[in-house]
């Protein structure tokens, strides 16, 4: 929340315009290696561990444990894209492909969200086959894997008809631009102007949905981890 109410103050509505920070909070919370994407790459990384450990107690109670080598390769292939840019890596470096040419880049990077999907959806499909996820583990499970899919497709396909920006500008203009913000002990009024639509959806939006589905993955897992430790806990 600190983070949403620091951009609208900072960046949106340009309170703090005669200060240094101008447009330093929205950058550090929200753009690349902010503290948004930073907390993914944590819980990301935690899901790994936890999943291991997940497996290692289905391993004593003698359970099903191929969902959760799965699920904690899932983890790893996440963690690496996340905070490495692995599909950029493969569509920039490897296969050269440029901006100029969106149609072929959504192409691979979509290719590379299918694997990364398959992965994940393998785990799940493991998972609830074997019978041993709590209730309460599946309806995370359930939430957060479409919102992952959707921001990954989102991303994917970003620069087709750069409608990153069009999305952008059509919030932006129904939602910010032109509100105005005052205060009671002060006259002034403050009226709100757009950022970089792209920059908007790419780092506000995409950023906080994908924060949102890696905490529900994490959390199942963690739920998970504390059942299954439970018979080994005197």
């Amino acid at each position: 929340m600190a983070g949403y109410l620091g951009a609208i103050i900072s960046d949106f509505c340009g309170l703090t315009s005669h200060y240094v920070f101008h447009d330093w909070v929205f950058s550090y919370f929200f753009m690349e290696a902010g503290i948004v994407e930073r907390a993914q790459h944590t819980y990301l990384a935690f899901g790994v561990v936890f999943s291991a450990g997940c497996l290692a107690y289905q391993i004593k109670s003698r359970q099903p444990t191929p969902g959760w080598w799965t699920l904690a390769a899932g983890f790893f292939f996440l963690f690496l894209e996340d905070a490495h840019n692995t599909r950029h890596y493969i569509t920039r470096t490897l296969l050269d492909i440029d901006r100029n040419t969106p149609v072929l880049q959504a192409s691979v990077e979509l290719s590379y969200y299918v694997f990364l999907a398959s992965v994940m959806l393998l785990a799940l499909f493991l998972l609830l086959r074997s019978g041993t996820l709590p209730k309460l583990a599946r309806r995370l499970l359930l939430i957060g894997y479409p919102l992952y899919g959707l921001i990954a497709f989102a991303s994917a396909t970003r620069n087709i008809g750069d409608w990153y920006r069009v999305v952008g500008s059509w919030i932006q203009e129904r939602l910010i631009e032109g509100r105005t913000i005052s205060f009671p002990w002060s006259d002034e009024v403050y009226t709100c102007t757009a950022i970089s639509s792209f920059v908007f959806i790419d780092g506000l939006v995409e950023e906080s949905i994908e924060l949102i589905a890696a905490t529900l993955l994490l959390a199942a897992v963690l739920y998970c981890f504390q059942e299954y430790r439970k018979p080994f806990v005197s």
